[in-house]
C-alpha cells in the first residue's frame, strides 16, 4: 500500500487529487483530464460515488448556459463492472451539481443542462473480461 491511497475530489479545482494522509488532505497532487483512474476499494467504500460526483462537477465546469454546443465537448466514460450505478443516482447528482453551478438559471434551463452533461456520459457494463476489451 502506498502512502498516497486516497483519491479526493476537490470541487472548487474540478480535479481528483491525491491525499497523502495528512491534515492537507485534497492538496496533493492532482490527475488530469484524459486520465485512465481505476479506482479499487471494498464494498461500500464510496467509489461509484466519486466516480459520478467526479464526472458530474468536470462536465458542469466544461459547458455553458448557451444553447451551442460545443463541437469538442468532453465525455466521461464509465466502466460499471458491478452495475451500481442507476439513472437515478447519476441524475439525482448531475441534478445537484448543475444547480450548485448555475444558482441563476431558471428550473427548466436546469434541467436542460442536466441533461446535456447526462448525454456526454458513457456508462458501460461489461458482463466479463472479453466485453471489458469490446468496450
Amino acid at each position: 500500500s502506498r502512502a498516497s491511497d486516497r483519491l479526493f475530489f476537490d470541487a472548487a479545482g474540478n480535479d481528483l487529487v491525491e491525499s497523502d494522509g495528512s491534515d492537507n488532505s485534497g492538496r496533493g497532487q492532482t490527475v488530469p483530464a484524459g486520465t485512465v483512474l481505476e479506482l479499487v476499494g471494498g464494498p461500500g467504500s464510496g467509489k461509484t460515488k466519486c466516480v459520478i460526483e467526479a464526472a458530474a462537477h468536470f462536465l458542469a465546469n466544461s459547458v455553458d448556459e448557451g444553447d451551442e454546443v460545443a463541437a469538442m465537448e468532453p465525455i466521461v466514460i464509465v466502466l460499471d463492472t458491478e452495475c451500481g450505478v442507476t439513472p437515478r443516482a447519476l441524475f439525482s447528482i448531475f441534478s445537484a451539481t448543475v444547480r450548485s453551478r448555475f444558482p441563476q438559471c431558471a428550473p427548466s434551463e436546469l434541467d436542460a443542462l442536466t441533461f446535456r452533461c447526462l448525454g456526454r456520459v458513457h456508462l458501460l457494463h461489461p458482463a466479463d473480461n472479453l466485453s471489458l476489451v469490446a468496450s
